[in-house]
């Protein structure tokens, strides 16, 4: 199949710009990935496992010095609605 050269002229410049749309759209492709990682990154820094703390920093001193003017734990944990155990962690300093 022989093309005369007007045709292939035209085939060469649609290719070229086949080849500057597949680059814009190769740079946008690049552009998306990496602020999707970025995305990504963000929400696994806000987002971390493990358990969520039972007590505020605020009731932890409130326990603390509670404990400090003489109330029993077994009390401290009827009024913080926790186990004895979270209460004797409390003052120990060990996680809660």
């Amino acid at each position: 199949m022989i093309i005369d050269k007007e045709k292939y002229d035209n085939l060469l410049k649609e290719l070229e710009t086949y080849k500057c749309v597949v680059q814009a759209l190769q740079f946008e492709n690049d552009k998306i990935i990496k602020e999707n990682k970025e995305l990504k990154e963000q929400l696994n820094k806000k987002h971390k496992g493990g358990r969520k703390k039972k007590l505020t920093d605020m009731e932890i001193e409130s326990i603390k010095m509670y404990r400090l003017q003489g109330i029993s734990i077994r009390e401290l944990s009827k009024i913080f609605n926790c186990s004895v155990g979270t209460i004797y962690n409390v003052i120990k300093g060990l996680e809660y």
